[in-house]
């Protein structure tokens, strides 16, 4: 059997004991079943690879717990995939979403209502797994069910597919490219010229699909985004990388409301993720700011709570990630309770650090100098900011991410006036301006 270890934190779900789960259900059910239970984790020796692989190709099943998302589990499945035996079952948590890939192949659910496993629990996972396990257990991987000739050599006609796939791509690549480097007043023709040469009448793969809307996105529009997104299939449309582009551009187009809906469902389909509470966050954070521009109140701070509550969530999901983190000092500062103040400063403490670790280990992405941009807006450095701001024009991130870095700049030297040192508050406009000119001349 193939499952984590130990206690392991599962989002939205609290602490699930994996070695409970071993001892109680699983290992007591295949004994039962007629097979000789070995966890991959245990007894091994000095050559712990060696003694994995064999384990994976030569065991008569292979049973894999995909309730966590763990790179191991993971890992261990595709080699099992790839070995001529059959018999790698999958199973899960009734509850859990695993990762894109693997959630296209059937799994076998189980009851798991909470962390702490009673009696009575690991006896419904027993009585549900029992049956099904017995009938999988003979099926062929869906490596061999789905490459013919599998594992000799390709068939000619399929290899010579594949390259013709490779080099089609290869080009795809090379001209999208070539948009984000070309002067800007060239970028919308050759962005309409890709998007002619690679329509969405023909089929494209996934890949290829992100690529074109994000593309369309940075260099047209977000409404022109949303029309590529509506003449894709059903099947493509529904995929979690591509609902997420959908709802931000819903987002960025004034549907609000809609965008939030199809986040909440996403999140609720698929669980939660930073990226994708990042995304709810920031379009409560629109509501808060049209209702407060309206003075509404109430529903100012209804939307202010919503916001602090996603940004919230998604920073304690993966401390690595500062895209919520970032956006929660100055929130908490709107909102003002006792405590806010001390959140606060522990969100940016942990934007920054997060900041700090993507910059050593060679992240990149054209968020990084902007959130730390921000960070020194909020600190009043403007000396800090002066620095970023010309990162950020090298970077040359797509306007409309300069636009909503502008829009949390103000916030933040807004809610600062009349407490920064003159000096500091005029070199930080002087900032604000040229991120203003910025935009201007890239729109």
């Amino acid at each position: 059997m193939v499952t984590p270890f130990g206690k392991k934190a599962v989002p939205d779900r609290g602490e699930i004991d994996f070695d409970a789960l071993w001892d109680r259900a699983f290992a007591p059910l295949l004994r039962d079943l007629g097979y000789d239970p070995i966890r991959a984790d245990a007894d091994l020796g000095a050559s712990i690879i060696a003694d994995m692989l064999i384990r994976l190709t030569a065991s008569d099943l292979v049973v894999a717990d995909l309730t966590q998302a763990n790179p191991n589990v993971y890992y261990e499945v595709g080699i099992r995939h790839a070995a001529p035996k059959p018999g790698c079952v999958l199973i899960a948590a009734d509850w859990a979403k695993p990762q894109f890939d693997l959630d296209q192949i059937r799994r076998l659910r189980y009851p798991l209502p909470s962390g702490e496993l009673t009696d009575d629990m690991a006896s419904a996972i027993r009585q549900s797994l029992r049956t099904p396990i017995g009938k999988a257990a003979a099926a062929q991987s869906p490596v061999y069910q789905l490459v013919p000739g599998y594992p000799g050599d390709l068939p000619q006609s399929d290899s010579e597919k594949f390259r013709a796939f490779v080099g089609y791509l290869t080009e795809f690549q090379a001209a999208a490219a070539a948009i984000s480097v070309a002067p800007a007043a060239d970028r919308t023709a050759m962005t309409e010229d890709l998007l002619r040469r690679y329509p969405l009448s023909e089929p494209q793969s996934p890949a290829v699909i992100l690529e074109l809307i994000r593309v369309a996105r940075d260099q047209l529009s977000f409404d022109t985004a949303l029309e590529v997104i509506g003449g894709l299939p059903a099947n493509l449309a529904q995929l979690p990388a591509i609902l997420e582009m959908q709802a931000l551009a819903l987002g960025k187009s004034g549907r609000i409301p809609e965008a939030i809906a199809k986040l909440e469902l996403l999140i609720n389909a698929q669980g939660p993720d930073p990226e994708r509470l990042g995304l709810l966050g920031g379009r409560y954070k629109d509501m808060w700011r049209a209702a407060s521009k309206a003075g509404d109140g109430l529903e100012a701070r209804k939307y202010l709570g919503k916001a602090i509550g996603s940004y919230t969530r998604g920073m304690w999901l993966n401390l690595n990630e500062y895209y919520c983190a970032s956006n929660l000092p100055r929130l908490l500062r709107s909102r003002g309770e006792a405590s806010d103040q001390d959140l606060a400063r522990q969100a940016a403490d942990i934007a920054r650090n997060a900041c700090e670790r993507g910059r050593r280990t060679g992240k990149h992405d054209d968020w990084l100098n902007a959130t730390l941009l921000g960070a020194a807006f909020d600190a009043g450095d403007a000396d800090q900011a002066e620095t970023l701001l010309g990162q950020v024009i090298e970077d040359g991130p797509a306007r409309w991410k300069v636009k909503s870095t502008l829009d949390d700049l103000r916030g933040s030297l807004a809610g600062q006036a009349g407490t920064l040192p003159a000096e500091a508050e005029q070199r930080l406009s002087g900032v604000l301006h040229d991120l203003e000119e910025l935009v201007a001349n890239v729109s």
